[in-house]
């Protein structure tokens, strides 16, 4: 069954103290298959996942994916 998730995305670039962030939104049947395509948003490479959530309520309201 398909879900939400949430991934939060890091990325170190050259020269840079500090590495940078992006928030992904994908819907996939697993974590695993979520995070190849969480990776796909940031259209660069050395991405990597910082952390991912399935999202089942946002503010009391509960996700239903059809």
């Amino acid at each position: 069954m398909k879900k939400l998730y949430i991934a939060l995305l890091g990325k170190s670039f050259d020269k840079e103290l500090v590495e940078q962030h992006r928030i992904a939104y994908v819907v996939a049947d697993s974590e695993k298959e979520a995070r190849v395509f969480a990776k796909k948003k940031w259209k660069t490479s050395g991405v990597h996942i910082d952390g991912i959530k399935t999202l089942e309520k946002v503010d009391g309201y509960k996700i239903v994916l059809q």
